[in-house]
């Protein structure tokens, strides 16, 4: 007989819990939202924005990812509990592909059986993941690899932290360039007026 996969009908899938934003998604949403152009000066404001692809929930409403995601994970030698959508529901629409990434990773750095004890850790990318441990390792200021094999919850903190650290740091960034390109805006305005007003003493 084939493998069971948990949930064998649509209605056992909480598809409106699968579909609530993750923490660190809500933060990429965000930081695509409108950014006005602090240089602009025209009769209105410049907007730019980064194009939102739409989700479309019959991909995954009934388990088409997750059934592909168990599968690659139980090749691997993870064996995921019942309860692991109730733990982290939108592992049943989180592409697999991103999932595995991530999943190879842990696997490769902690083992099988520490992914298999912390599932939410495949609701990151794998680079998140990757920050997050040298984000713990810089808190530390040691190398925290023992302490979060120890502690699967120390590396999700570490990585929630080291997401916050990214968003802020891309924050500042963001407004920085705008601020500096509104400056040289106003300087290039201001010496241009200067030798509007020197010319007009010459005359």
């Amino acid at each position: 007989r084939g493998a069971t996969f948990l949930f064998k009908s649509t209605n056992d899938y909480d598809v409106e819990a699968a579909s609530v934003k993750l923490p660190w998604e809500s933060l990429v949403e965000s930081e695509n939202r409108p950014v006005l152009n602090l240089s602009s000066r025209g009769q209105s404001l410049e907007v730019f924005t980064a194009s939102k692809p739409q989700e479309k929930s019959s991909e995954w409403d009934q388990g088409q990812y997750w059934k592909v995601t168990q599968k690659s994970l139980k090749e691997k030698d993870v064996f995921l509990s019942d309860g692991v959508l109730k733990q982290c529901p939108q592992l049943l629409r989180l592409e697999p592909a991103m999932v595995l990434k991530t999943a190879d990773w842990v696997i490769e750095e902690f083992g099988a059986p520490y992914l298999q004890s912390e599932p939410r850790l495949l609701s990151y990318r794998v680079d998140q993941a990757q920050y997050g441990l040298e984000f713990v390792s810089t808190m530390m200021m040691m190398d925290a690899k023992g302490a979060c094999q120890a502690a699967p919850a120390l590396l999700l903190s570490g990585i929630d932290g080291g997401i916050q650290e990214q968003a802020v740091k891309g924050a500042l960034g963001a407004a920085g360039a705008a601020t500096s390109r509104a400056t040289q805006t106003i300087a290039g305005d201001a010496m241009a007026s200067a030798k509007v007003m020197k010319r007009k003493r010459n005359l």
